[in-house]
Order: structure tokens, then C-alpha cells, then sequence
């Protein structure tokens, strides 16, 4: 979803239209779009200088599902728990919707610690890469890319490259 916004036009209309379309080429499924526009909304409340729990809170208008909207306030509840433990009770596989609200709960508790974030969502396991896809890209939103420590991303392959292709946007 990341290079979506690369290219936006900055209003969440197109966010979430856009990553609405990238979804839908591999999926139909009505929750897991909800999701997507979710996490879309989210990224551009971020990128336009929220704080993470108001980008959340202005993003929850697309968790139009029941059941979304109770794991979400799932994953808001579990802030005071063990973040491993907390995403392996909600589910750390690839499963969308057991994997939502321990996105929420990373983006949460960890909203002004992103390299910790960043590190919980690596060590809970599971389908950490797309947990980790969707909880770096809202904290790169935020707090730009220099939250990650040079080691996370200086030995990036073609690191060069991609941030020459960075550079024309």
C-alpha cells in the first residue's frame, strides 16, 4: 500500500479509493476491503500530521462490519498486555481478521515509539510480514522514515535505487 503515496493527491477520497482498487485485485471480501480502507484512511490522517490515535479514531467510519469494530476495540483494550502475547491470542497467522486487531493494538500502544512498535510486530511471529507491512507504513506516515535505525535499512538491496524512484515523487 506504501506506494500509493508516493503518488497521491493527498486527500483521503483517493487514499482509500486507491488502495480499495489494489485490494480488490486479489480479494472481493467485504471485511478485508473495510480493512484496506481502514489502514488507507489512517495513512493519510498520519501523512497530514495527526497523531496516530486520532488518525485511528478519524479512520473508524470504514469499519462498517460488527465484527471489525469489535476487534478493533479488541486491539484498543489490549494495550496494557504483553504485545506477543496479546497477538497470539488474537491470532498471528495470515487470517485478516485475527491479525486486525493486534495491528490495532501495536498502533496504539505504541503510537510515539515506533521503533518499538516496529520491533513487537517482528517478535510476535505469525504473519509478521503483513503485520509489520501495514504497522511500518502508519508509523513511516507519521514519523517519517528516521524512526527505523540506520542498520534496519542500510542494508536494504538496490537501497539506491529505491530511493532514487523516491526522489521523483
Amino acid at each position: 500500500m506504501a506506494p500509493l503515496f508516493a503518488a497521491y493527491d493527498g486527500t483521503e477520497a483517493q487514499a482509500v479509493a486507491w488502495a480499495r482498487a489494489m485490494a480488490g485485485l486479489t480479494t472481493s471480501d467485504r471485511g478485508v476491503l473495510a480493512m484496506v480502507d481502514f489502514c488507507a484512511s489512517a495513512i493519510h490522517h498520519a501523512l497530514a500530521g495527526l497523531d496516530l490515535p486520532t488518525a485511528m479514531a478519524r479512520s473508524e467510519k470504514y469499519l462498517t462490519d460488527q465484527t471489525l469494530k469489535t476487534r478493533y476495540a479488541s486491539g484498543l483494550a489490549s494495550v496494557g498486555g504483553n504485545s506477543t502475547a496479546v497477538i497470539n491470542t488474537f491470532g498471528a497467522g495470515c487470517d485478516a481478521f485475527a491479525m486486525f486487531p493486534g495491528v490495532v493494538h501495536l498502533l496504539a500502544k505504541y503510537a510515539d515509539q515506533p521503533r518499538e512498535a516496529a520491533a513487537r510486530a517482528i517478535l510476535a511471529g505469525g504473519d509478521n510480514a503483513t503485520r509489520c507491512s501495514l504497522v511500518s507504513t502508519i508509523l513511516a506516515a507519521r514519523h517519517g522514515l528516521d524512526f527505523m535505525p540506520p542498520a534496519w535499512y542500510g542494508a536494504v538491496r538496490r537501497k539506491d535505487h529505491i530511493e532514487a524512484l523516491l526522489g521523483k515523487f
